[in-house]
């Protein structure tokens, strides 16, 4: 098995067409192998069911508390779940 070099992490929000576009790029621009997470930051939408469907994906799925503030401070706690248990060279968001 090869090692990955590099860690993407991506969050998602109720976008769709853009994780899509995305993960498309990804595939095919990336030469070399690469993790991929993706963390959805509760969107109850269609790209839930679409991340669920990719297998080449990690999928975090987080779940929004009543009371917990939305924006930047969820997107931060989004890409810390990203990161925690990174053992590559390199982390991209």
């Amino acid at each position: 098995m090869i090692k990955q070099k590099a860690r993407i992490c991506i969050v998602n929000y109720k976008t769709p067409e853009l994780i899509r576009v995305c993960l498309r790029a990804i595939r095919q621009f990336t030469e070399y192998p690469v993790e991929v997470v993706v963390v959805d930051n509760d969107s109850k939408d269609e790209s839930v069911e679409y991340l669920r469907s990719l297998d080449w994906i990690q999928l975090i799925e987080r779940k929004h508390k009543p009371g917990n503030p939305r924006g930047s401070f969820d997107e931060g706690a989004a890409y810390d779940l990203g990161l925690a248990d990174c053992e590559t060279e390199f982390f991209v968001v």
